[in-house]
């Protein structure tokens, strides 16, 4: 029988954030939300249907 080498030891899990650092986190999230609105272009929530007109063929025709 083979010896089997030895196991590593599972990664280390990180650590969850503090409280300071979420608010830290959260007040950096909220200035470049405020930076970006309001934008220009409303976002599209869908996007338009293919042309299934032929290619040359104008519409109307």
């Amino acid at each position: 029988m083979t010896a089997r080498p030895p196991k590593s030891p599972p990664p280390a899990r990180p650590q969850a954030p503090s409280d300071k650092t979420k608010g830290h986190l959260d007040a950096l999230l909220d200035e470049a939300l405020e930076e970006t609105f309001p934008a220009s272009d409303p976002a599209a929530l869908l996007e338009p249907a293919p042309d299934t007109e032929p290619p040359g063929k104008k519409r109307g025709d």
